[in-house]
């Protein structure tokens, strides 16, 4: 979602359970991450950031909401929202996860991710659930490498390459919508004596 919101230009805001996982994201990617106490600085960097990752309890001091896409990470968390605040039954963080759920009337669209979703949520909130299964072979590796240019791309494909162990069992496949650039490819791989 990342790639897509920068390729489509789309303000979007990415909302995870802790600030460990906001601190992560922000490095991988290279985006701008709000946590903690808030402070007018952090706000005025958050409104100008395409791309906001923050913590369910950070996301009521984004004032653009209405602006941006809402991705929450973890959802299967928000079933938490549905107990009571007041009285015995107080579960963790009932009323920051009651925010997250009020936002999604505030934001453009909203995605809501968990490797382990509740079905009744889903029913709950009226949300489509996609269920995606993936199958692990230990045989086969898949890496996307995205780059501004094809250069900058058949680089960074190669550089992927040489670090391959071709010695193994493993299958080793490129998918280049670039007969040149595999040409390239293959050329480089040869000279330097992976193939």
């Amino acid at each position: 979602f990342i790639q897509l919101a920068k390729n489509q230009r789309q303000k979007v805001v990415i909302t995870v359970p802790t600030i460990n996982l906001a601190q992560q994201l922000a490095a991988k990617h290279g985006i701008f991450a709000l946590y903690g106490t808030a402070t007018p600085l952090k706000k005025a960097k958050a409104m100008n950031a395409q791309i906001v990752v923050c913590t369910y309890d950070t996301l009521p001091q984004l004032e653009d909401l209405r602006h941006r896409w809402l991705i929450v990470d973890e959802a299967h968390n928000l079933v938490n929202h549905f107990g009571k605040v007041r009285h015995l039954y107080q579960p963790f963080r009932a009323q920051t996860l009651r925010f997250v759920v009020e936002a999604f009337k505030k934001v453009r669209k909203t995605i809501l991710l968990s490797g382990t979703m509740n079905t009744l949520l889903c029913q709950a909130l009226d949300f489509h659930l996609v269920k995606i299964k993936r199958t692990k072979n230990a045989r086969i590796n898949i890496t996307q490498v995205e780059a501004n240019s094809k250069r900058e791309q058949t680089a960074l494909l190669i550089d992927e390459l040489v670090q391959l162990d071709f010695t193994t069992e493993q299958i080793h496949f490129v998918y280049y919508n670039s007969n040149t650039q595999l040409q390239l490819i293959k050329a480089q791989l040869i000279q330097r004596g992976i193939l």
